[in-house]
């Protein structure tokens, strides 16, 4: 109730402002071409879109043609493999209607797994980890850290225990 999601929704560029400019860089979003920003934008909330087809085609969304050895490394960044792995068909399994068959934990792992397969250089998370337990929430942050070189990586959560490596916290209370 504080603003995080708005302001994310302001980042992403998906409303705009009623007054004032968001900026990134120095560059106002609305002089930007909306095609061209989204293509280097990964974000994802608490309720990532899973499509009823298989795991492979969930996280490949973006870009068909990422190798077997992208899929592995986007996978153990998420911490989503081992689970991956151990489903009958692998990547090939068929996960249902909005991913049914998965825990919600899974269904964020995969949406993770989209966004670093991806590789965009700004990545926005609001609550993207929030069904998940502190360890493996934790592994998945430090594991975002050590991509971060190149990316502007921007996470709305109420933990802030596992954020506490980070540049930079930032509260928000009441929208300020």
């Amino acid at each position: 109730g504080s603003g995080k999601s708005t302001l994310l929704d302001l980042i992403s560029n998906l409303i705009t402002p009623s007054q004032g400019q968001i900026l990134i860089n120095g560059i106002d979003l609305k002089n930007l071409q909306a095609e061209s920003f989204q293509s280097k934008l990964g974000y994802m909330n608490q309720e990532p879109i899973i499509f009823h087809d298989t795991v492979r085609n969930n996280i490949n969304f973006f870009d068909k043609s990422s190798s077997e050895a992208e899929l592995t490394a986007a996978l153990k960044l998420a911490c989503a493999y081992d689970f991956v792995n151990e489903l009958e068909n692998k990547l090939d399994q068929s996960i249902g209607e909005r991913g049914q068959t998965l825990s919600g934990g899974q269904k964020q792992r995969l949406g993770l797994t989209r966004i670093f397969l991806q590789n965009p250089e700004l990545i926005l998370l609001d609550e993207a980890t929030n069904a998940l337990d502190f360890n493996t929430e934790k592994m998945i942050y430090n594991n975002v850290k050590n991509i971060a070189h190149d990316k502007l990586i921007i996470i709305a959560a109420h933990r802030l225990s596992a954020l506490i490596e980070f540049d930079e916290i930032i509260v928000l209370n009441n929208g300020k």
